[in-house]
């Protein structure tokens, strides 16, 4: 029996290039259970392509949810994990399927998790591994590491899979007076903090962005939830009215 939470996982396709990839990942994804796909800005977008990678799906393919910018396709999503097999300078979470599996079944009780995964030739650029809570990368053999998009998601469904039949389901947590942060919450704070850092002068120059990618790993560690963001928006936006009312000139904003 299919998990119900299966429903609250989404796959990203982070600007697919082929759309065999696109019909294969969705053939994994079914096998294990999984049928809610989003796909960003795919290269091309051959539906009767997609349809021989995965035959029998007519409603599923129908079905495939398509956006201009990660952004927007993380628009109601609480959690996310990025699929990487480059290491970062930032600490991180990083953990390989198998231990990353159980609590994502565990989130997914709580609301919609994604996994992104990014180009077949390059992976997920910097500017997406941003927008990420967690990590998760494939060990593989280091003489040829290379692994196809759809190798990639079905991996990581398996162990989703496996894990829901091996392991009694997470109950869930209980009820929190506010619901998590989304993702548009989280970024509208992360902005509205860059900007107060440049407008204080902690932020001085554009090598210093380092602050805020660590930033990101600490905050995003907390789970915020709606009232929480609200709260430090509400600090931070005081603390530039108090720059204001001292005639203190602020430093360069964000993006300057």
């Amino acid at each position: 029996m299919i998990p119900v939470i299966f429903s609250n996982i989404i796959i990203v396709l982070y600007e697919p290039k082929d759309p065999i990839n696109i019909g294969a990942t969705l053939r994994a994804m079914k096998n294990m259970g999984l049928v809610r796909l989003r796909v960003v800005e795919p290269a091309a977008d051959d539906l009767w392509r997609i349809s021989v990678a995965a035959p029998r799906s007519k409603q599923e393919i129908q079905a495939i949810e398509r956006f201009a910018s990660l952004q927007e396709a993380l628009h109601d999503i609480y959690y996310t994990v990025g699929l990487t097999a480059r290491p970062r300078k930032a600490k991180f979470t990083v953990q390989h399927p198998r231990e990353a599996a159980p609590e994502l079944l565990s989130r997914a009780t709580q609301g919609n998790v994604a996994l992104v995964f990014g180009r077949e030739d390059s992976g997920l650029p910097n500017s997406a591994l941003t927008l990420c809570q967690a990590y998760v990368t494939i060990p593989t053999n280091p003489a040829y590491s290379s692994l196809n998009l759809a190798q990639a998601v079905l991996i990581m469904v398996y162990e989703l899979f496996l894990a829901a039949q091996q392991t009694p389901l997470p109950l869930p947590e209980a009820k929190r007076s506010f619901p998590p942060a989304n993702y548009h919450q989280l970024e509208g704070m992360y902005q509205q903090i860059e900007t107060t850092l440049w407008g204080i002068e902690f932020i001085k120059t554009p090598s210093s962005q380092g602050i805020m990618r660590s930033l990101r790993d600490v905050l995003g560690r907390t789970e915020l939830d709606e009232r929480e963001v609200r709260i430090l928006r509400g600090i931070f936006h005081e603390v530039m009215k108090f720059l204001q009312r001292k005639g203190v000139k602020p430093g360069k904003t964000a993006g300057e």
